[in-house]
C-alpha cells in the first residue's frame, strides 16, 4: 500500500467518501493527512462537510488528534453545525496539563473562527464563570468581534497573571480590535497602572491609536496628557510616535506637544527634548488622526511656531521633520518658509522633494529661485522642479549644466532627466564623456543619458561602460536597459561577466531583464558560464530571463533547473519555471523532486506540475505523495490545483 499516493489521488478525484474511509487508517501519516485533505476538499464539497462533522461527533470511533485537526478545518470553513459538537469537546474538565490546554486552545480557536451568536455566548459565559484557564479563553476571545466580548474580555484582563506578558499583549490587542468605547476607556486606565512588561505599554498604546475618535473620549481629560507625557520621552523609537499621534487628538495634548516644540525652539533638542522626541512631535502635529475634540488645531499658530523651528533648530533631522509637518499643517506661511528653507544648505534636497508634493507647488518661486544668486536654493528648486515634471525648466536646468557648483550640476542634470528633454542630449552626452569632470557628475549624466533613452546617446553610454570608475559603470549598466538593441546587450553581458565590482555586475544583470528578447543570447551565456563569485549574481539571471517570454527563455530555464547546483539561485529558477506552464519543463522539475537536497523548491516544482497538467506531470506529483507521505503539507496546493484542473465527475 501506499498511502500517501492513494490519499493524493483521492483529492484529485474529489472522493470525499474515499478519504473518510483513510481516516480509519492505521497509519498516522496517512490519517492526519486524510483529515487535512478532507478539509481541503470541504471548501466546496457538502459531502465532504458532512464527513468532518462526523469525524468531530465519534469521539467513540476517532482519536482525539484527528477530530482535532477536523475542529480546525470546520472552523475555518466557518461551519455552524459544528458548534454543538465542539461545544461537548470542552465539556470533560480542565486537567491543567500543557497538552490539554493545547487541544482546549484549538478547540475553543474553531469556535471563536464560526462566531455565531450561540458561540459567542457560550464563551462569554465561561469566561465570565472562570471555568477556563487564563491560558486558553484568551486565545479565541482575541477572534470575537461582538459588543458583548468587551465585558467579558476585560474579565479576561482582570484574571491574566502579571507573569504572562504574551497573554497580556493578545488581549490587549483584542480589546484594540472591538472599536468599543469601553474597550478604550480600559485601555487608557491600564496606562495608569503597573503592567508586567514595556512591550505591554506599547501595545496598548498601538491599540489606542487604531481607535476611532468616538472611542477616545478619556484623551479630552487633561489628566490623559500627564499619563502619555513619559511615553512621549520614551527612548524607544516605537512609543514615543503613538504617544505624539494620542496627544495630538485632545486640546490638552496639543498644548502638550507645542510645549515640546517651543522648548526645542527656545534651547535646541541639546538644551532639553532630544531630537527624537521633537521629530515625533512634529510627525504627529503633521499628520495626525482624527481628534476627539472635533479640531484639528491646525492654523497660523502652528504655521509660525514650526516655521521658526525649521528656520532655528540646530539638528538637520529636525528642520526636515519640521518641513514635511509645515507641508501637512498647509497655508501661505507654510509655503513662505518652505520656499526659504530651501536655501538651507544641508536639507535643501529635502525639503525641494516635500515642496514638490504640495497640493499647489510655488511653481513661479521655483523657477525664480532656480536662477538666482543661492546656489543650494537653486539646486533645491532644480529638485523640486525635476520632481513636478515642469518643462518650462529645461532651458534654466540646461544653462545649469554648465556650472561651477557640482552639487548643483548634478540636480540640473537629474532633472533634465526626469524630464526626457532631448535636447539636453548632447550636453548631457559631453558631461558624461568629459574625465575632468566629477565621478559622481559623469554618472547623474549617464543615468540621465538611459532616461531619455535617445539612440544617438547610447556610443556615449557604452563607454562609460569601460569607464574606470565603478559608480560610473554602475550607472552605464543601469542606462544600458533602456537600449533594447543587441550591442547594449552584449555590454552588459560584459560587465555582468566580468566587472570586478560585484554591484556593477549585478546592475547589468538586472538590466538584461529590461532589453527582453535581444539579451537572450547573453543571458544564455551567463547562465552557461556563472561567475565563480556569482551567487546573487545568477540569482539576477534567473530573474533577468524570467522577465522574457518565448522558448528560448524557457529552454534556459529547463537547463538551469538541470545543471545548477543545489541552492537559492537552482532554487529560483524553479519558481521561474513553473510559472510558465510550459510542457518541456516537466523533466527538469520532476528531478527536482527527486534532490532531497532542493527541499525549498519542491513546492514550487509541484505547484509548477500541476499548473502543466496531464497525465505525465500529475503523474509525478502523485509519485512524491507516495515517495515522501510525511511531505503531503508540501503537496497541499499542488493537489488542490490538479482537483479544479480534473474534469466535473
Amino acid at each position: 500500500m501506499a498511502p500517501g499516493a492513494d490519499i493524493a489521488r483521492l483529492r484529485v478525484d474529489g472522493d470525499a467518501a474515499g478519504l473518510y474511509r483513510a481516516v480509519d487508517s492505521d497509519d498516522s501519516a496517512t490519517a492526519y493527512g486524510a483529515v487535512a485533505l478532507l478539509g481541503d476538499l470541504a471548501a466546496g464539497d457538502a459531502a465532504a462537510v458532512g464527513l468532518l462533522l462526523e469525524i468531530v461527533r465519534r469521539p467513540d470511533v476517532f482519536r482525539i488528534g484527528l477530530r482535532l485537526r477536523a475542529a480546525s478545518a470546520l472552523g475555518e470553513l466557518r461551519e455552524p453545525r459544528a458548534v454543538p459538537a465542539l461545544l461537548a469537546m470542552l465539556s470533560p474538565p480542565e486537567r491543567g496539563t500543557a497538552e490539554d490546554v493545547r487541544r482546549r486552545r484549538a478547540v475553543v480557536g474553531a469556535l471563536a473562527r464560526i462566531g455565531t451568536p450561540t458561540v459567542v455566548t457560550e464563551l462569554i459565559r465561561r469566561a465570565a464563570a472562570g471555568i477556563d484557564s487564563p491560558w486558553v479563553l484568551p486565545h479565541a476571545l482575541t477572534r470575537l468581534r461582538a459588543p458583548e466580548a468587551v465585558p467579558a474580555l476585560l474579565s479576561a484582563l482582570d484574571r491574566l497573571p502579571p507573569g504572562d506578558p504574551p497573554a497580556w499583549v493578545r488581549l490587549v490587542r483584542a480589546l484594540g480590535r472591538q472599536g468599543d468605547p469601553r474597550a478604550g476607556a480600559a485601555l487608557l486606565g491600564l496606562l495608569g497602572t503597573e503592567l508586567p512588561a514595556p512591550v505591554v505599554r506599547r501595545e496598548i498604546l498601538k491599540a489606542l491609536d487604531g481607535l476611532p475618535a468616538a472611542c477616545l473620549s478619556g484623551l479630552l481629560d487633561p489628566r490623559a496628557a500627564a499619563l502619555l507625557r513619559p511615553d512621549l520621552r520614551d527612548p524607544s523609537p516605537r512609543t514615543g510616535p503613538l504617544a505624539a499621534g494620542l496627544l495630538a487628538r485632545s486640546p490638552a495634548g496639543r498644548a502638550e506637544l507645542r510645549g515640546a516644540l517651543e522648548e526645542a525652539v527656545r534651547g535646541g533638542p541639546g538644551a532639553g527634548l532630544p531630537v527624537t522626541v521633537v521629530t515625533r512631535c512634529l510627525t504627529a502635529r503633521g499628520g495626525r488622526p482624527e481628534p476627539c475634540d472635533g479640531d484639528g488645531g491646525r492654523g497660523g499658530g502652528d504655521a509660525d511656531l514650526l516655521a521658526r523651528l525649521l528656520r532655528d533648530a540646530p539638528a538637520p533631522l529636525v528642520r526636515r521633520h519640521a518641513a514635511a509637518a509645515l507641508a501637512a499643517v498647509g497655508g501661505a506661511r507654510a509655503v513662505d518658509a518652505l520656499t526659504a528653507a530651501l536655501g538651507d544648505e544641508r536639507i535643501t534636497e529635502a525639503v525641494a522633494e516635500i515642496v514638490a508634493r504640495l497640493p499647489d507647488p510655488p511653481v513661479d518661486r521655483l523657477l525664480a529661485l532656480l536662477t538666482g544668486d543661492g546656489a543650494a536654493a537653486r539646486r533645491g528648486a532644480a529638485v523640486a522642479l525635476g520632481r513636478l515634471g515642469c518643462a518650462e525648466a529645461a532651458p534654466a536646468l540646461l544653462a545649469a549644466v554648465d556650472g561651477v557648483d557640482p552639487a548643483g550640476v548634478r540636480a540640473a542634470v537629474d532633472a533634465l532627466g526626469a524630464l526626457r528633454y532631448r535636447p539636453a542630449v548632447p550636453y548631457l552626452a559631453v558631461l558624461a564623456a568629459d574625465t575632468g569632470e566629477p565621478g559622481t557628475v559623469r554618472a547623474r549624466a549617464v543615468r540621465a543619458l538611459g532616461l531619455i533613452g535617445a539612440a544617438g546617446a547610447l556610443p556615449v553610454v557604452l563607454a562609460a561602460a569601460r569607464d574606470p570608475r565603478g559608480v560610473v559603470r554602475a550607472r552605464a549598466a543601469q542606462a544600458l536597459g533602456a537600449f533594447a538593441v543587441p550591442e547594449a546587450a552584449e555590454a552588459l553581458g560584459a560587465l555582468a561577466a566580468g566587472d570586478a565590482d560585484p554591484d556593477v555586475a549585478r546592475a547589468a544583470a538586472r538590466a538584461l531583464g529590461r532589453i527582453g528578447a535581444p539579451a537572450l543570447p547573453v543571458l544564455g551565456g551567463l547562465a552557461a558560464r556563472p561567475r565563480p563569485d556569482g551567487g546573487p549574481l545568477m540569482d539576477d539571471v534567473v530573474d533577468a530571463l524570467a522577465e522574457c517570454p518565448g522558448g528560448a527563455a524557457d529552454a534556459v530555464l529547463n537547463r538551469l533547473v538541470t545543471d545548477l547546483p543545489p541552492g537559492p539561485a537552482r532554487v529560483r529558477a524553479t519558481g521561474a519555471l513553473s510559472g510558465r506552464r510550459v510542457p518541456e519543463a516537466v523533466p527538469a522539475l520532476a528531478a527536482l523532486l527527486l534532490d532531497d537536497r532542493e527541499y525549498a523548491g519542491h513546492a514550487d516544482a509541484l505547484r509548477g506540475l500541476a499548473a502543466i497538467g496531464g497525465e505525465p506531470a500529475t503523474g509525478h506529483v502523485l509519485a512524491y505523495c507516495r515517495r515522501f507521505p510525511e511531505r503531503l503539507e508540501t503537496a497541499r496546493g499542488a493537489l488542490g490545483l490538479l482537483a479544479r484542473r480534473a474534469p466535473a465527475s
